[in-house]
């Protein structure tokens, strides 16, 4: 038979070709996310301001539609839209220029649900939420965590004297 090749093999043989040379995705833009945060947490006590998410655009073109960037908590590192959403814990971003990074700002109100029971979780940020809701690269890279633990909520004490002053 010989050298006969289908148009499968070749895309295939093509794909690879431009694999090797880091020309994957020459007109797509493709998002990474990175998440920083604090290691201890209350559930229903807020973190927004506590939060660093920075959304970089490493790929070749930009990404000029808006895309949505989902604030969970799992029991794992590995994070899907499936998981429990943060209280306040969605942001909408108008894109990112290729090359380029940005800072999410985010709801300082954003909390651990008060549901959550005491333990170990992660939190994980997930950029483009919706498959196909922003074509880009490689959508494999888009979510990020870190670990955490949810300790119990210090009651908020505060200290009243009565009675009459004592004279010195």
């Amino acid at each position: 038979m010989g050298h006969f090749r289908t148009a499968t093999s070749l895309f295939l043989t093509l794909a690879g070709l431009d694999l090797i040379c880091g020309h994957r995705c020459p007109d797509l833009p493709d998002l990474t996310v990175s998440l920083s945060g604090p290691p201890t947490a209350s559930a229903g006590k807020a973190i927004g301001s506590l939060l660093q998410v920075t959304v970089s655009n490493q790929g070749k073109a930009d990404a000029t539609e808006e895309f949505s960037v989902g604030l969970y908590l799992s029991t794992d590192a590995s994070i899907t839209s499936g998981l429990i959403l943060l209280t306040g814990g969605r942001e909408f971003v108008s894109g990112v220029p290729a090359g380029e990074s940005i800072d999410v700002g985010l709801f300082s109100g954003m909390a651990i649900p008060g549901s959550t029971s005491v333990g170990s979780y992660y939190v994980g940020v997930l950029v483009g939420e919706a498959p196909g809701y922003l074509t880009e690269c490689d959508e494999s890279n888009n979510y990020d965590s870190y670990p955490i633990k949810i300790v119990p909520s210090c009651p908020d004490l505060t200290v009243s004297l009565s009675g009459p002053p004592t004279a010195s």
